[in-house]
């Protein structure tokens, strides 16, 4: 088993980063605001990214399958932009193996989306989508 789970995870970011429909919203192309590692005090819209993984290999083949899920912050006073972020994500994601190439993706498929809601906090939306992707 070769375990492609920060490959995955540094192609997924990559790809993100690469559109500039997705990061004029989320801080810029010099600075988009999408990550793995929240910083403290992070300046909304953002983007977080999180994977669990899989290991599906056999005696003859090898590959693994990566979940990775995708939030959305926003802080604007209705829904409306995290659902438009996330829609760009599921964009740039769903059947995206080209851009994900790097870390041998064959397939990249949308799985699903969690509900869109108002954190405790009153203020701060978050929208979720979740990807099948994977590697062999």
């Amino acid at each position: 088993m070769s375990d492609t789970t920060l490959e995955v995870l540094a192609a997924v970011m990559t790809a993100l980063k690469a559109s500039a429909t997705l990061t004029n919203d989320v801080g810029g192309s010099t600075n988009p605001r999408i990550y793995t590692n929240l910083p403290d005090n992070p300046v909304f819209p953002f983007v977080f990214l999180s994977i669990q993984s899989t290991d599906f290999s056999q005696k003859d083949s090898a590959g693994m399958d990566h979940t990775v899920q995708v939030s959305v912050f926003s802080r604007h006073t209705s829904l409306q932009e995290a659902v438009a972020i996330r829609e760009k994500v599921y964009n740039i994601l769903n059947r995206g193996e080209a851009a994900l190439a790097s870390a041998g993706v064959w397939r990249s498929l949308f799985s699903g989306v969690g509900p869109v809601f108002k954190e405790s906090d009153g203020v701060t939306w978050q929208a979720a989508a979740q990807f099948t992707i994977t590697t062999g």
